[in-house]
């Protein structure tokens, strides 16, 4: 039961960030999770982390939400 009210929580904070992404595009937050899931980073041995180039979603996600810009 704890480990469900976590889980609560962690939603709805997701969904409080995600709400100007969500929102105007007809996206509910398991689609953008999905999305955001795709990422994939890989940590070399010289300790760098490459990651694939994000799809347009993903930087519109990030852009609106965490201030990321290329």
């Amino acid at each position: 039961m704890f480990v469900a009210f976590i889980d609560l929580i962690l939603r709805a904070h997701l969904h409080n960030v995600l709400r100007d992404y969500t929102w105007p595009n007809n996206l509910c937050i398991d689609k953008s999770l999905r999305e955001l899931r795709k990422i994939k980073v890989v940590k070399i041995s010289s300790g760098l982390l490459l990651h694939n180039p994000l799809t347009k979603k993903q930087r519109d996600i990030f852009g609106r939400n965490l201030g990321y810009k290329e």
